[in-house]
């Protein structure tokens, strides 16, 4: 590639789920950061994608949990991090908390 020759690294953000934009950007990776929220769905399909990945040969380095809100975890409305992480089998990043003011 010709950006491996100017770039230490080329971040591409893939968008979420598993169509053909997925697999333009899987192709020219060969290391993937998985990006998810605290909602079952999204960890549900988070696990596909890293299936997929596998099958692909893109090495997984890690996990990010965004949108975390702190409040709705402790009152069990929320997955919380240590379990997300755990469910997935994977090394967690980062998490990235909610913040209201992004919204506004």
């Amino acid at each position: 590639m010709e950006l491996e020759s100017s770039f230490d690294y080329v971040l591409i953000d893939c968008p979420a789920g598993i169509d053909e934009g997925f697999y333009r950007a899987v192709s020219l990776a060969n290391e993937a950061i998985i990006v998810t929220t605290p909602h079952l769905s999204s960890v549900r399909d988070c696990d596909k994608v890293l299936t997929r990945l596998q099958s692909c040969n893109v090495a997984c380095t890690g996990l990010v949990v965004n949108r975390v809100r702190g409040d709705l975890v402790l009152r069990g409305e929320m997955l919380n991090v240590d379990s997300i992480k755990d469910y997935l089998s994977i090394y967690l990043i980062g998490v990235v908390p909610e913040d209201d003011n992004v919204s506004i």
